[in-house]
């Protein structure tokens, strides 16, 4: 084979694979399926394109190199700038898969991006742009988030007690379990079994050998809740060459599990003493902010996930901050605030007047502060050499508040919607159109990073990076995680939430029922009074008439 040399790169590797290479089910897989079925093979070899690096010597062997079939290479292995360039960008730029999703820095499944990316040094260009941050701080999604969900807590919470009197704590955890549980469940033991029947192509083996080994040895980490808190241990827990588990972003619902199993400790109060309660409540919520101030202080840590070269850094800032519930919590206390705004305006209404200024002044003030958190660290937020550094009063600044404050504009959103001056916004928000999605939301969170992986495992050429083709890439992507996840919905989320409406429903609260009565047993009231009445009601100075003791339609407007 001839040495391939275009635009001043050279052939670093071929990766070969059988055309269509004989699967073998394992127990697992065989459990999970249904009997039947063959599989059939060829042995027919075949080649997919050369991988490419802007360096490096050649390497003619038809195999894939030691460091991505899992078998990583240290760093001083690896040929002068033929990957820790591209490699330390990438991770920078991807934290959230490189770091807490994928299992460990230096993993291969990172190598697969950087060996799939034809323009990896390209890739810092494409972040410049203002409105990149848009992207960048794409992660504030995650605190609207956990808005939505101390808001619907706080609501459901106060809600039940204000009808019972008691706060029933084995439902409220039950629930819990039940609402989330199935579906981690069913999309673990897909992935853990099957899933690598579906991946297919020269980096299939590597899908096996790294992702489905991780998957299947740490399952539990998903329906346990507490991923999160294990994936700065995973070092010391031997899981140095495999995926951290199957649904690594299920961190994400180990935080908000976390503190859910928390949140009465704070409500309660707010029930039985309201001033005190409010007191309690405001208490929580300024330790929510100092804790993540104090430890970007101390630790001089990434005030929020920043593009950067400094991998190691990016790595302390998620260990420390990103993932850990304490740090988190702000955003949840401001849903808890906003789901108490909600629930006393709804006993006084009162409170939802407001005037045109106050209006004004609220969509105002929650588009600039949204703005500011968005772009207000534009200018140290690029990877390119020669960017300014963020001083370290900036960074606590900005790392202690901007989640809380990301969290206050959106609860003015759904506060101004929820009370009539939402205009456009609300009507945009509120469109039947979103409702088929908002039933697949769930499934659509826990299925997506699972077929994003398996999509990448099976390409077999490399990718040019634009933002048009990603652009492309994400709605394909969509489509097909909207076909599964309502498979996943049907199978294990529905049934088990219509049994707990059947079995676990409350008992309405008890309410005076008015005999009804046949139409001839109605008493009517005579000519003579219906005559006197009429006339006083002409009068003004007559007295009020009375409501006919049974008269038909007000027993009727009674009794609904």
């Amino acid at each position: 084979m001839k040495p391939w040399h275009r635009r001043g790169t050279k052939l670093n590797a071929v990766e070969c694979q059988v055309e269509n290479p004989p699967s073998a089910f394992s127990a697992d897989e065989s459990i999970f399926l249904s009997p039947g079925g063959r599989v059939g093979h060829s042995d027919v070899p075949g080649c997919v394109e050369p991988v490419l690096s802007t360096a490096g010597t050649s390497d003619r062997s038809c195999q894939v190199p030691a460091g991505v079939l899992g078998q990583p290479q240290p760093a001083e292995a690896l040929p002068p700038g033929h990957i820790e360039e591209p490699w330390r960008y990438l991770l920078s730029t991807w934290n959230q898969v490189s770091v807490h999703m994928l299992g460990r820095v230096g993993s291969p499944s990172m190598l697969i991006l950087i060996y799939l990316a034809s323009n990896p040094t390209e890739l810092p260009e494409l972040v410049k742009p203002a409105a990149f941050q848009m992207i960048a701080n794409g992660d504030l999604s995650v605190d609207t988030f956990f808005l939505m969900s101390g808001t619907l807590v706080c609501l459901s919470v106060l809600k039940q007690m204000s009808q019972t009197g008691k706060f029933n704590a084995a439902l409220y955890y039950l629930h819990r379990i039940i609402r989330l549980l199935p579906p981690i469940a069913m999309t673990d033991a897909f992935l853990a079994t099957v899933s690598g029947l579906l991946v297919t192509g020269p980096l299939a083996g590597l899908y096996r050998s790294f992702y489905l080994k991780g998957c299947r040895h740490s399952w539990w980490m998903d329906v346990t809740f507490i991923s999160n808190l294990l994936f700065p241990y995973l070092a010391d827990m031997g899981k140095t060459n495999e995926a951290a588990t199957c649904l690594p972003h299920c961190w994400y619902t180990g935080v908000d599990t976390q503190l859910y199993i928390l949140v009465p400790l704070v409500l309660l109060p707010l029930y039985y003493r309201k001033k005190q309660g409010r007191l309690w409540m405001a208490f929580w919520t300024a330790a929510s902010l100092a804790v993540p101030t104090v430890l970007i202080g101390a630790y001089d840590l990434w005030p929020a996930s920043m593009l950067s070269l400094d991998t190691e850094a990016s790595i302390q800032y998620n260990y420390k901050v990103y993932l850990m519930p304490w740090c988190r919590a702000s955003p949840y206390l401001v849903g808890l605030w906003t789901g108490y705004i909600l629930h006393t305006a709804k006993n006084s209404p009162e409170y939802m007047k407001l005037t045109a200024s106050q209006v004004w002044a609220g969509w105002a003030a929650a588009t600039g502060v949204a703005l500011a958190v968005v772009f207000g660290i534009a200018r140290y937020n690029d990877p390119s050499p020669g960017t300014p550094q963020m001083s370290l009063a900036e960074a606590v600044l900005y790392g202690g508040l901007h989640r809380a404050a990301w969290a206050a504009a959106v609860a003015w959103v759904v506060v101004a919607c929820h009370w009539g001056y939402g205009g456009p916004v609300d009507w945009f928000l509120s469109h039947p159109c979103w409702q088929p999605l908002s039933r697949l939301t769930y499934c659509i969170y826990l299925t997506s990073l699972p077929i994003q992986f398996a999509l990448q495992y099976s390409l077999v050429r490399p990718h040019y990076y634009t933002n048009l083709a990603k652009i492309q890439e994400t709605c394909g992507v969509l489509f097909i995680v909207i076909l599964v996840s309502v498979a996943l919905t049907l199978v294990s989320e529905s049934p088990v939430l219509g049994l707990e409406k059947l079995l676990l429903r409350p008992p309405a609260p008890t309410r005076y029922e008015t005999p009804i009565l046949k139409p001839d047993e109605l008493p009517s009231a005579s000519s003579t009074d219906t005559e006197e009445c009429s006339a006083n009601v002409q009068s003004e100075d007559g007295p009020q008439c009375e409501q006919v003791p049974g008269n038909a339609d007000s027993e009727i407007s009674e009794l609904k």
